[in-house]
């Protein structure tokens, strides 16, 4: 009895000490992506290492799988809900006091912190603007001196709306942009060439929307990567990470 007694104290105690050793290492990961919703979005979105099979296009830029295939959107601190979904509705502000405008949109999906919900009698429009978070894609490869080209709404005059292209492997910013151009949340045509890119680097496109007034919310659709030329008809973007 004495040597069964000691057994099960061994037992316990090892399996007490296990545990603490599994608690203090769970504590020390969260420690290390728990300093805000970016780092918590950047950890969601890889999903693989890119240069274990190189992309050189994003997936789902364009949103016409119908939903966000290929992106993590997450909350920002203190957020009670999304900062946008993917939506096929060619137009906003329909159903209010406010004239219908087309978000001049490529396909037939976007991403968009408006919808109208429900039928045009008895539905309700949703706005999030008052929402934060941020739109995170998963990684690719951009080739020496890339150039990408995207449709950008909202965020007008708001320092706090803005995408940028971001190095996989260091987490530097290559690129930030703004909406300049800005007609409310009529999506803008951009591209920008990454003359000052040397040699293929892995990235990944953040959208982050950390306002909840003053155009605190976006559009967005038709984000390509590795682009053969400049896009017709398109506006040159201002890299303000320069």
């Amino acid at each position: 009895m004495v040597h069964r007694n000691n057994s099960n104290r061994f037992w316990t105690g090892f399996f007490a000490i296990l545990l603490v050793l599994v608690i203090a290492s769970a504590i020390s990961f969260v420690g290390i992506f728990s300093d805000g919703f970016t780092n918590w979005d950047i950890f969601n979105s890889i999903k693989e290492d890119p240069t274990d099979n190189k992309t050189y296009s994003i997936c789902n830029g364009d949103f016409e799988t119908g939903d966000l295939t290929g992106w993590v959107l997450s909350r920002g601190n203190g957020s009670d809900g999304d900062i946008g979904v993917v939506t096929e509705q060619s137009t906003y502000w329909q159903n209010t006091d406010l004239p219908t405008t087309p978000y001049g949109k490529e396909g037939n999906f976007l991403f968009s912190f408006w919808t109208w919900d429900g039928d045009e009698e008895h539905g309700q429009e949703n706005n999030r603007e008052v929402n934060t978070g941020t739109l995170v894609s998963s990684p690719f490869t951009l080739r020496e001196g890339a150039i990408v080209s995207f449709l950008f709404g909202g965020g007008g005059g708001n320092e706090d709306v803005y995408l940028e292209f971001v190095d996989f492997n260091t987490g530097e910013v290559l690129a930030k942009f703004f909406n300049t151009l800005a007609v409310d949340a009529q999506l803008v045509k951009y591209y920008y060439v990454f003359d000052e890119l040397v040699e293929e680097t892995d990235c990944y496109v953040r959208v982050t929307d950390n306002s909840s007034s003053g155009w605190g919310c976006f559009t967005l659709d038709d984000v390509n990567v590795n682009c053969a030329k400049v896009p017709a008809g398109f506006h040159e973007a201002e890299n303000y990470q320069k």
